[in-house]
Formats: C-alpha cells, structure tokens, sequence
C-alpha cells in the first residue's frame, strides 16, 4: 500500500503534463479518457482526481510533503482540499490519520457549513476529535451568543429578537443552491402548479419550495415515530467504522442476549445486513463496548493472527499484537 501511494503522486504529476500540453493526441489517443483506460488501467474518475490533487497541493508544504511521500492517501487528500491551507494542514493531515474516511468527510461537511452560513471570519480548522457534528450553524450561533451575553442562551425567546439576532439569522439562511427537477411532462406541470399554490403571488417560486418543504416537515413530524430509536439515534447510517449504508438497516446487540447482553439501548447499535450477517455473525467483525460512542470494532478477524483494522468509533486504533491479544481475550470473557 505504501508503494502504491507513493506511485500515486508522481501518475498525477504526469497526469498534469499529459493534460496541459495534450501529449494524449500525440500518444494517438481522441481523448484523456481512452489513454487512461487504455495505459492505466484505473478509473477516470481516480485519475480526475488525482490531477485535482496535484493542482492543488502547492498551497501547503505539509499537506504537499504528506501526499508525496504516501502518508496521505489520494481520496482523503481530495477530501481536504475545501478547507486544507498553510496554517492548519498539519491539524488535518493529524486528523486524516486519527479518523476514518467517513468521519473525515463529516468534519470538512461541518466545517463548510459554518464558513458558508456564518463568514469568512470562520476558521476552516478542524472541530474537536469526537465532537458532536449535528449542526454546525447551530453550534457556532450558540457559541456567539455566550460570548456576547452568558445569559441570552437561557432567555432565547422570552424577548424580542434584536438587530444582532436578526443579522446571525440571515446569515444562517445562506441562499446558493441550484435545484433541478426532471420527471415526466406530467409531474412537472404538477409540481409547478403545487409551488404556485404554495407561493403568494409575487414572491420568487422558491419560496413555494420552502413552504412545501415546511408542510412536509410537519406531516412527517406528526406522523408516528418509527418503533426503533436506535436508528435515529446512530443517524440512519450503519455505525460499523467508514461504512455509509442507508439501507437495510438492523438492530444489532453487541453483547448477544444469548450471553446475557439486554436489550437497553446502550447495548444496541445500527448495522446493515451486509456487515451484520456476513460480517458479525460470520466472525470476520468483532465488537464490543457501550454505544453510541465507546463501541470498540475489529474488522478482519482472523485466528491466530491480529485483525486487519481496530476501531473505537470511528476512530483508528494502532495496537500492538500483545495489546490486541489482550483485547480479544477480555472480549471473549
């Protein structure tokens, strides 16, 4: 892996070359896309991205120095570039190799959500390891407000809101989104006439959208909750470390009932079918700990040997064989 990483870089730097200068017609080739399947041999989406990366890596020494000697793979240095810049590359390249690569894209997510609704004036640094990432626009507002007034987190709503409340919300209603609807002649028409009926005459047909939106909201709301909180409670997306499954999702009890596990909701978590039949109960996934947070995961289990990958979260373990000997004995105990 290491040798491929380090093979990586140097295909993009080349990439760059080809690109600029179109060496690919002298090659013989129509286009960027038949000489990469035909010599490569990848993906012309990895190879996109990998000329995406070497156009971009010249803005910080670190991340550069990161990415050239394979300590960064490709697709998490892709994934940093949004937010990545000279003075915080060394806290994201520490980050990269702390978290799995979905919790990485939650935190660069997070990040640009508060730089988008709440200004420049926000620094693109990472947030804090474990933190709760469900709404950054809500936590930097409420983190402003403590600064300005201890006490106006405890009064929000007993008063009037003032000017400086007004200005905080437009800035949390950032409008720079484009949405595009394609469906039949029919439903076009329909939903046109629905955005209408849902719009006061004058006022942009967004507007309409937003209160269709709302409406839904409410209905959904209103309608009975699902039977299962645990899912809601893990964000309907399998918990088994960078997995991103939506679907098929089961309520899985780490310490089975057949051993004495109950069935509170710290011994519960949400796994997909995938990874919980072929992966749990097939013993190449072992888990253990308390949910949601301190859940510890070894994936690639295999005997006699340590498994491939170890997991508390979504955070990466780098354990020694002794020290991973010792865990699986407490686990089997």
């Amino acid at each position: 892996m290491r040798a491929i990483r380090t093979c990586e870089p140097r295909i993009g730097r080349f990439l760059r070359v080809l690109v600029d200068h179109r060496l690919y017609r002298t090659l013989g080739f129509p286009n960027v896309e038949a000489y990469v399947h035909e010599r490569l041999g990848i993906l012309i989406r990895k190879a996109w991205a990998l000329l995406e990366v070497e156009r971009a890596r010249t803005g910080a020494v670190a991340f550069a120095r990161s990415y050239e000697e394979g300590l960064l793979p490709w697709a998490r240095a892709l994934m940093l570039l949004p937010v990545v810049d000279h003075d915080n590359a060394e806290a994201w390249i520490t980050r990269a190799a702390t978290v799995t690569a979905r919790r990485l894209t939650d935190e660069v997510d997070w990040v640009l959500e508060a730089r988008d609704a709440l200004g420049v004036h926000v620094p693109l640094d990472p947030p804090p390891l474990d933190s709760d990432l469900s709404s950054a626009v809500a936590h930097m507002l409420a983190r402003e407000c403590r600064k300005t007034s201890p006490a106006a987190a405890l009064q929000i709503g007993a008063h009037a809101a003032t000017a400086a409340d007004r200005d905080r919300r437009a800035l949390s209603e950032v409008c720079n989104v484009e949405i595009q609807f394609t469906a039949p002649a029919s439903v076009v028409a329909l939903l046109r006439d629905t955005l209408d009926a849902f719009a006061p005459p004058g006022e942009p047909r967004w507007t309409g959208l937003e209160r269709v939106l709302r409406h839904v909201l409410v209905y959904w709301d209103g309608s009975p909750r699902h039977r299962d909180p645990v899912f809601a409670r893990d964000g309907w997306r399998c918990a088994v470390p960078a997995c991103n499954s939506r679907r098929n999702l089961h309520d899985h009890h780490i310490r089975y009932r057949s051993r004495g596990g109950g069935n509170e909701r710290e011994n519960r978590v949400t796994i997909c079918a995938s990874h919980h039949l072929h992966g749990v109960h097939r013993g190449a996934i072992r888990t253990w700990g308390t949910a949601p947070r301190g859940v510890y995961w070894q994936l690639g289990v295999r005997p006699g040997i340590p498994p491939l990958r170890s997991y508390v979260g979504d955070r990466i373990c780098k354990e020694s064989a002794s020290d991973t000997d010792q865990i699986t004995a407490s686990a089997g105990s």
